[in-house]
């Protein structure tokens, strides 16, 4: 049994918001405190208006990928319960939690992201209880945690994340770790949206797959435009393509062993032209980012040096077969360089279908491995250019999904923001989430 104490104190660790000119790395917040006993029972109860990473003790402890759901802030937030009895002990003890933008800071025009009238710095709260030995010990977020920049220094789960492994702060999640130079955080404005506990699937690596070719590509652009025309800043004089062998969602494992400063680029594409890697098939930045373009559907990871690292993007996914990576050597383009993690809402499956026809079963398999790709939290259209619940795609295909998954919860829990975007006049957008569009 738990203890549930919904979170209530914000706070931020920044005082701007990143956007695609100007980046604002994922802030750390941490704290540790002294726990006079030894627990019997302890909950977390987390709440983000992005996304989270959750450090108890050194340890990460987050519950799935991309925590804890998408949604507008000025209408719902989520928050989830985490039992962590089992990490806590008698004395001091730390937490620390990285934060990441989520759904309401995505900086694009397409479908008015970027003209949301709440885009505010990235806020938490959290609220930890504990008890044991007949004690009870509660601590709650406010201006006494510390903060500071991650590595992460770029991150949208529509385009991609950079990571620079060279402001790594090790120990950073222990109790140990002096802190003291670290800034205060700042207490931050509520949200508007209504807190609600997140009962939704985790979203969980499904399969680990390897590469099933490497090819070195040389004198390409990954990019053209609706002419057909190539855009200047995409070109590539050389880079291995990494090809998974079927189209599925997630990110890439990077495992690598290089020199201080070395920047490698995973470029994240579905299809070739000519033979060459390329992206067209996702294009849908308008052509007043046409400069971002380079960050789209991609992760940037700077090595350290010295060891071998391994690099998982967080706070972002991707739809994809082909990977093109930039930066390498070529005795770096090993087969263990990459391992594609596919990931999605876990939900048990519920029901098959066999039959006489290998046709009809393929087709079969087909339409399951895209109700997967596409059901991070809720269904959405793609999961590599777009990555939207749009209502009229739910619309038909939830009767088909609840036959198949077990998933009628996370239906639920988007119907509670299908509710939330209503207007007064009845109408729903055409995207739940939304950020203001799709009324018309």
């Amino acid at each position: 049994w738990v203890h549930v104490m919904e979170p209530r104190v914000f706070i931020r660790g920044t005082d701007t918001y990143s956007t695609l000119e100007n980046p604002v790395p994922a802030p750390i917040l941490r704290k540790s405190f002294d726990l006079p006993f030894s627990p019997d029972t302890a909950s977390i109860s987390i709440c983000a208006s992005g996304l989270y990473e959750l450090y108890i003790n050194g340890k990460n402890i987050t519950r799935g990928f991309l925590c804890p759901y998408f949604s507008n802030p000025a209408q719902r937030l989520y928050y989830d319960v985490y039992d962590i009895a089992p990490y806590l002990t008698t004395g001091k003890n730390a937490i620390a939690v990285i934060l990441g933008n989520g759904f309401a800071k995505q900086d694009t025009t397409n479908w008015n992201f970027n003209a949301f009238p709440h885009r505010a710095p990235l806020a938490m709260a959290l609220t930890l209880d504990a008890e044991g030995q007949g004690k009870h010990f509660t601590l709650e977020s406010d201006n006494s945690f510390k903060v500071h920049s991650s590595p992460i220094v770029y991150d949208m789960y529509r385009f991609g994340t950079i990571y620079d492994a060279r402001m790594e702060i090790p120990g950073f999640s222990s109790p140990e770790f002096d802190d003291s130079r670290w800034e205060n955080a700042r207490l931050a404005e509520k949200p508007l949206g209504r807190i609600t506990p997140s009962t939704a699937a985790p979203i969980l690596t499904r399969q680990e797959l390897t590469p099933v070719s490497i090819e070195k590509q040389e004198d390409f652009y990954y990019f053209h435009n609706n002419e057909g025309q190539p855009f200047p800043f995409t070109y590539v004089q050389s880079g291995w393509v990494y090809d998974f062998g079927c189209s599925r969602a997630g990110v890439c494992r990077l495992k690598i062993k290089g020199r201080a400063g070395q920047q490698i680029t995973l470029r994240h594409g579905e299809a070739l032209r000519d033979g060459k890697f390329n992206m067209n098939s996702i294009y849908t930045i308008k052509p007043d980012h046409e400069a971002f373009l380079p960050l789209f559907q991609a992760d940037t990871y700077i090595l350290k040096g010295g060891e071998e690292e391994i690099f998982v993007p967080s706070f972002t996914y991707h739809g994809f077969r082909y990977v093109l990576v930039e930066g390498i050597n070529d005795d770096q383009a090993t087969e263990d360089l990459l391992t594609f993690l596919v990931f999605n809402s876990r939900f048990e499956q519920r029901s098959n279908f066999l039959c006489s026809d290998p046709v009809v079963n393929q087709l079969y398999d087909m339409a399951i491995e895209a109700d997967l790709s596409n059901f991070h939290h809720f269904p959405t259209d793609c999961p590599q250019r777009e990555k939207n619940g749009w209502t009229g795609d739910i619309s038909v295909s939830a009767c088909q999904l609840l036959m198949s998954f077990a998933c009628s919860e996370n239906f639920r829990i988007w119907l509670e923001n299908v509710q939330s975007s209503q207007l007064e006049s009845g109408q729903i957008p055409a995207i739940v989430p939304t950020c203001g569009w799709g009324y018309a």
